[in-house]
C-alpha cells in the first residue's frame, strides 16, 4: 500500500474516532438532563458502533495495513478527547435534607 493511501485511511480512521468519541460526549451531556438517559445511551451506543464498524470494515477491505492506519487515528483522537476533556461530566445533585451528612453518619 502506498503511503498517500496509509495517510487517508489514518485521517479517515480520525474521523471515525471524532464521531465516536465526539457523539459519546454530547449523548452524555444530553442525558445528564433527559428523563430517558438509558435510552438515549444506548441508541447512541448502537449507532456509534455500527457507523463506527460499518466504516473501519470498509477501510479494511483494501488492505489490513489500512485498517492498522485508520485503528492508529482512531486511537489517537481517543487519547487526544480524554487529555482535552479533564473534567469529569457529572450529574447535578439535589441538595441534601438538613439532618443528612453527605458521609451518611
Amino acid at each position: 500500500m502506498n503511503p498517500f493511501g496509509l495517510m487517508w485511511a489514518t485521517l479517515a480512521g480520525s474521523g471515525l474516532g471524532l464521531l465516536f468519541y465526539g457523539g459519546l460526549y454530547f449523548t452524555l451531556q444530553f442525558a445528564l438532563h433527559s428523563i430517558y438517559a438509558a435510552a438515549w445511551i444506548a441508541a447512541s451506543f448502537i449507532l456509534r458502533m455500527l457507523l463506527t464498524m460499518a466504516g473501519l470494515y470498509w477501510l479494511a477491505t483494501d488492505h489490513w495495513q489500512a485498517l492498522i492506519a485508520a485503528l492508529l487515528g482512531f486511537s489517537v483522537v481517543g487519547l487526544v478527547m480524554k487529555m482535552l476533556l479533564k473534567k469529569p461530566i457529572v450529574r447535578p445533585s439535589l441538595p441534601l435534607p438538613a439532618n443528612k451528612s453527605p458521609h451518611g453518619s
